[in-house]
């Protein structure tokens, strides 16, 4: 199964996860929950211990985010003209490319030089290099079919 598949069954299992109403946190966000609950029982003499939480929430809602990874929308790629981003295709396990708004596709390094393949064209575009999970052993765990 190649890295295009992987995705596919990837976003397969999130799809029943969140249909039968079961999500999985990850651990930025059980972190920054700890926080925020500890953050309400500080009292106002307590501003700096404050601030170092606010920025403690704040880095972890960066990794987060990077965790996530969620496949880019067209919205995002044209915000993102000349910056790397990972793609994923069914002939291409995973490689790096550069953003080129101008013609709405990615640009590759290659051996003969630069080439270039238009955007959503049979590929998942994310702004980090993507993390697979296999989300099978949650899906055993609640008895939900992967249908």
């Amino acid at each position: 199964m190649n890295e295009y598949e992987k995705i596919e069954q990837m976003n397969h299992q999130i799809y029943i996860m969140k249909k039968n109403k079961k999500t999985v946190l990850s651990k930025w966000r059980k972190s920054r929950e700890f926080i925020e609950a500890v953050l309400k029982t500080l009292s106002q003499h307590e501003e700096k211990l404050k601030d170092a939480l606010e920025f403690s929430i704040k880095a972890l809602l960066t990794m987060q985010v990077q965790e996530e990874n969620s496949p880019l929308k067209k919205s995002n790629l044209v915000r993102l003209d000349g910056e790397p981003v990972w793609v994923v295709s069914y002939d291409h396990d995973g490689r790096w490319g550069i953003v080129n708004t101008i013609n709405e596709s990615i640009l590759f390094p290659t051996n003969e030089g630069i080439k270039e393949e238009g955007w959503f064209d049979g590929m998942y575009i994310f702004r980090y290099k993507k993390n697979i999970k296999d989300y099978s052993q949650i899906l055993e765990k609640y008895n939900l079919k992967d249908e």
